[in-house]
């Protein structure tokens, strides 16, 4: 008994919302909705929701990749060169780069705001339009050595 009663509890709150919903379709289409045109108002809700998710991870993907920069992107060195990253400004070759030359990493190559500032406090860092237009890695040919 108890479950024919949860059960008819149940059906007068979907005939209610059900109802209310319709309601509010009808007056969006100002009196005129049938039942046909409620049913297909609810498909094209229900479209309308799976397209805004694929919008939003779509958009969550793009920041990911966005973030990941394009430093995966990059040859290797070749044989007797080395590459090191413009934001490794406590290497020399990368300090001489950035102070002679006015080279910047790009702004996705920065992993943080306290880099960025580091970057950005003296000798030729603060070219930010430069910062645009320069990759973010740096290669110097190795100088032969009898170790």
């Amino acid at each position: 008994m108890d479950a024919l009663r949860i059960f008819g509890f149940v059906m007068i709150i979907v005939l209610v919302i059900a109802g209310l919903d319709y309601y509010q379709q009808d007056k969006k289409h100002e009196g005129t909705l049938s039942a046909n045109g409620y049913v297909d108002t609810i498909k094209h809700r229900f479209a309308q929701q799976q397209v805004e998710r694929d919008a939003k991870a779509a958009e969550r993907e793009r920041k990911k990749l966005w973030k990941a920069g394009a430093k995966s992107h990059l040859p290797a060195a070749f044989g007797g060169w080395s590459r090191y990253e413009l934001t490794d400004t406590d290497n020399e070759v990368v300090e001489t780069a950035i102070s002679k030359y006015g080279m910047a990493p790009l702004i996705s190559s920065i992993s943080n705001h306290a880099e960025l500032m580091h970057l950005s406090s003296g000798g030729g860092r603060q070219h930010s339009a430069q910062a645009q237009q320069n990759g973010c890695g740096l290669y110097q040919r190795r100088r032969n050595s009898l170790v």
